[in-house]
Parts: structure tokens; C-alpha cells; sequence
């Protein structure tokens, strides 16, 4: 449902923002003509009479709407804060691994060292981008992290204390490769389509049911029809929006490892 929404998004040549304003903009309006009509063909007079039973029955379905809701919101922005984390653990990885690598032999972490930042610029230059429109590692990424495990595999280490510092960057490099994973997962993780049936079909009902709510004023009546409206439209987007974490318009960019190579070339290799 989000890659449906996206793809009408980019076909009206909006950005996520503007699109979920002019969404719930139209809701508001499309509301207006239907709200009259069901007004007009279902006066106060018509339905005061059932205001009890109206009245239980949106609220079970209102109750129902709510904890879909919740339960979805929650869930896409648990998966938004995770996509974030993750970033940053995989950023928290490779600084240690620079780190680390410097207690070394002199040339083996040069090495380590330069075949760690080709991979980082690697993923913010190549991967990102592909990642967020294929939902795969880029290969030429991934080639570039193998060759920091090759590098690696082949040090000889002249002294216990070097030693400590392999290990150091053998643990880094394990970790780093569960973080690359988690991170590109990410990238296709979406709310299942059987949840978002289910949170449009009962918001429809419960919105449906909204037309009939036993009020007097056509005015107010009408209002808050408009109201509940543009509050269900502007949630579900908000969901559609939490729902990309990489390429929403609240989306978790590659900014740590850009700091990280941009300090690195300012200090030389020194971070």
C-alpha cells in the first residue's frame, strides 16, 4: 500500500508533505457534497429515533478503529527509531574499527584503513540510492566490505599486543556485518498489506458511520464530519509516510558516515 501510495505520489509530482496536505485536503472537500446528501436524504428527524443504537455501534467500531491505529503507528514508528539506531550503530562500528586498526602493524592498518573508508563512501556514494530502490546490497559495496574481512584474515601480527587489536577488529567487523544487514532490511520492510486492509476497511466503516450520528445542526453535523475526515485521511498518510524509512519525506539519511569521511579527510586518518 505505500509503494501504491508512492507511485501516486510521484505521479502528481508531489513530495510527501505536500501530498498528504493536498490528501486530506481533498477528503475535507469530497466530504462536503456526500455529507449533504446523506443529510438531506437522512435528516436529524430520521435518525433520532435509533440515536441509542447508532450510537453503541460507532463506538465499538470507533474503539476497533483505534487500537488498529495505534497498534499500526506504533509499529511503523518502532521501525522508523530502529532504522535510525541502526544507522548509527553501523556509524559507531566503523569508528571503532578505524580505532582499533591503529593498533596494528604500520602497513596492514593503512590498509584496513583505506579499504575502510573506500567502503564507507562506497555505501553513501553506490548503496544508499540502491538500497532504498531495490531493497539489495549494491555489489560493488559489498565487494569493498569483503576486502577489509580479506585484508584482515591475512594480518600478521608481530607482537601480543597487535594481537588484541585483530581481535579488536575481527569482533568490529562481525558486528558490522550483522549492522550492514539489518540496515539494507530495513530498506524493504513494510507494514503488511493484510494490516492496512484491515485499517482501511474498519476506518471506512466507522467514517461511514460517522454520516449518521444523530446532530440537530447541519452545520455542526457537517463539521464534524469534514473534521473526522481530514483527521482519519491525515493519520493514514502519516503511517504511509513513517512507513519508507529511507526515502519518505521523514526519512533516515546516510549524514554520520558522511561526518565520518569528512572528518577523516579533514585529520588524515586521526578519528
Amino acid at each position: 500500500m505505500s509503494d501504491y501510495l508512492e507511485m501516486v505520489g510521484n505521479f502528481l509530482g508531489m513530495s510527501d508533505q505536500v501530498f498528504c496536505l493536498f490528501m486530506t485536503i481533498m477528503s475535507i472537500v469530497l466530504t462536503v457534497p456526500v455529507g449533504l446528501l446523506v443529510i438531506w436524504i437522512f435528516p436529524y428527524e430520521k435518525i433520532v429515533n435509533s440515536s441509542d443504537g447508532i450510537s453503541s455501534f460507532s463506538s465499538i467500531i470507533g474503539i476497533l478503529y483505534a487500537i488498529i491505529l495505534g497498534y499500526v503507528l506504533v509499529t511503523v514508528y518502532g521501525n522508523f527509531c530502529d532504522t535510525e539506531a541502526v544507522v548509527e550503530k553501523e556509524v559507531t562500528i566503523l569508528i571503532e574499527l578505524l580505532r582499533e586498526a591503529e593498533g596494528l602493524p604500520k602497513e596492514e592498518a593503512k590498509k584496513i584503513h583505506q579499504a575502510t573508508m573506500e567502503y564507507i563512501s562506497s555505501v553513501i556514494d553506490e548503496e544508499w540510492n540502491h538500497m532504498i530502490d531495490t531493497g539489495k546490497y549494491h555489489p560493488n559495496t559489498l565487494e569493498k566490505f569483503s576486502i577489509v574481512y580479506k585484508i584482515a584474515t591475512n594480518i600478521k601480527c608481530q607482537s601480543p599486543e597487535q594481537l588484541v587489536f585483530l581481535k579488536e577488529v575481527a569482533d568490529a567487523l562481525s558486528s558490522l556485518s550483522t549492522a550492514r544487514f539489518e540496515r539494507v532490511s530495513f530498506a524493504s520492510s513494510r507494514v503488511p498489506d493484510i494490516l492496512w486492509e484491515l485499517l482501511l476497511g474498519v476506518g471506512l466503516v466507522s467514517f461511514g458511520m460517522a454520516f449518521f450520528f444523530p446532530v440537530e445542526s447541519t452545520r455542526l453535523r457537517l463539521a464534524l464530519l469534514c473534521s473526522t475526515a481530514g483527521v482519519m485521511t491525515f493519520t493514514t498518510l502519516l503511517i504511509y509516510m513513517l512507513d519508507r524509512p529511507y526515502n519518505g519525506s521523514l526519512n533516515v539519511k546516510p549524514e554520520s558516515l558522511i561526518r565520518v569521511r569528512d572528518v577523516e579527510d579533514e585529520v588524515g586518518g586521526k578519528l
